[in-house]
């Protein structure tokens, strides 16, 4: 997997994929082909400026929130009071994330900014799809 996420290229990427896919269906077919089947899903991230890459296949984000409720609920004794409560403390961890993205952007997504928006209207706004 490791090769496949490293890859310079997509074409690259869909090659060390299908290798994993192998090695997978050799002990669970159906998995395998799952797997296959989802390339697309999995390795879209590669159609993106190398440099921008890290910043969209990881998790961090959802960690971070997490992270930070987990943080609050220790803080009030081990639990949320009400479901509302921890709704209302999920939305200020968001709201608070936002702020902080605003203010101070991730450099190289927004050195690449310009590149990605054309990503969007070729994929989204133009509705031209690749094959």
């Amino acid at each position: 997997m490791y090769l496949a996420k490293e890859s310079k290229t997509y074409e690259e990427g869909v090659k060390h994929f299908e290798e994993v896919c192998k090695i997978v269906e050799k002990s669970n077919k159906e998995l395998g082909s799952r797997l296959r089947d989802r390339i697309p899903n999995y390795l879209a991230f590669l159609k993106y400026p190398e440099e921008v890459r890290k910043h969209i296949y990881t998790s961090n984000i959802i960690e971070s929130i997490n992270a930070g409720l987990e943080s609050i609920r220790i803080s009030l004794g081990g639990y949320f009071p009400s479901e509302n409560a921890m709704e209302i403390n999920y939305y200020l961890q968001i709201e608070n994330l936002n702020k902080r993205w605003m203010k101070k952007p991730i450099p190289m997504i927004k050195a690449h900014s310009y590149e990605l928006k054309q990503i969007h209207v070729m994929k989204y706004e133009l509705g031209e799809t690749e094959e």
